[in-house]
């Protein structure tokens, strides 16, 4: 999802229209989950429409589709039609919306950008263009893949950068 994030802050800001499809239930088909809806449906009548897709997606996200299809959130699972039925399997598996802002930097998890890897030394993360000023970590322009990556980076280049700071000081 943060990947999504900045690729769409990118083309956002870049004046580009972004539209997004997500598949909210992969290992669902189009059959398997309308047959799974509707026999939800038969089994608990009374039960709210809202309260069925909930066994199915967080709470927003069965609203916001109900929503978008102008379902009533208060229809009953008795009064799902075939119709509706598949039509709410269609937005579940094929939710489209268009992108057209972002929350902006206050809420950002993660923001791209820094010092340009092309003026720091490699070995030793000392600026080239100014000596004995270091960086390392999320203030240098790298962008690794999600899951620790960005991690493991910060802690090898406040490596390399301590080893270096720690070797001039010891030949001082």
């Amino acid at each position: 999802m943060l990947d999504i994030s900045q690729r769409v802050s990118v083309a956002l800001m870049e004046y580009n229209k972004v539209d997004i499809s997500i598949n909210l239930l992969p290992s669902f088909n189009a059959q398997k989950l309308s047959s799974h809806i509707l026999k939800l449906s038969q089994k608990m009548p009374n039960f709210f429409v809202v309260d069925i897709l909930v066994g199915l997606v967080p709470l927003k996200i069965a609203k916001g589709i109900l929503q978008s299809l102008n379902i009533n959130i208060d229809a009953k699972a008795k009064h799902i039609t075939t119709k509706e039925s598949k039509k709410l399997v269609n937005e579940m598996l094929n939710w489209r919306f268009e992108v057209n802002d972002t929350h902006g930097f206050r809420h950002a998890e993660v923001s791209g950008g820094g010092v340009d890897t092309n003026e720091i030394n490699p070995k030793t993360m000392e600026s080239l263009k100014k000596k004995n000023l270091y960086f390392c970590g999320e203030v240098l322009d790298v962008l690794g893949k999600r899951g620790g990556y960005n991690f493991a980076f910060a802690w090898a280049s406040a490596y390399v950068c301590a080893k270096d700071i720690s070797l001039k000081q010891r030949s001082k």
